[in-house]
């Protein structure tokens, strides 16, 4: 996790705001892929902008939401049987790195 990004975009909304907990797509294939990467706070949704493109490292998709991202938390990094969507991850299994 290196704090790059701070907009997430996604064909979706949701009413929930708190804390997200950032998971690797399975594909394609990387280093990180299946793996919890870090907690974030997801604080807004809006429409995508094209000044959003630079906060997400992606194009300007004009029927896309960008999720706006907060305070970043670094964590061991660990396997998640992920699905798309937001659902409910054990607390136990997120451990938190210390700077």
């Amino acid at each position: 996790m290196q704090g790059l990004k701070d907009i997430e975009t996604r064909t979706w909304k949701t009413k929930y705001r708190g804390k997200l907990l950032i998971v690797a797509s399975k594909h394609p294939k990387t280093d990180n892929s299946g793996l919890a990467l870090c907690v974030v706070d997801l604080v807004h949704i809006r429409k995508m902008k094209p000044e959003d493109m630079a906060g997400a490292l992606c194009s300007y998709f004009p029927n896309r939401y960008s999720w706006v991202l907060k305070n970043p938390r670094r964590i061991k990094k660990f396997n998640v049987i992920g699905r798309q969507g937001i659902y409910n991850v054990p607390n136990k299994k997120i451990k938190y790195i210390r700077k």
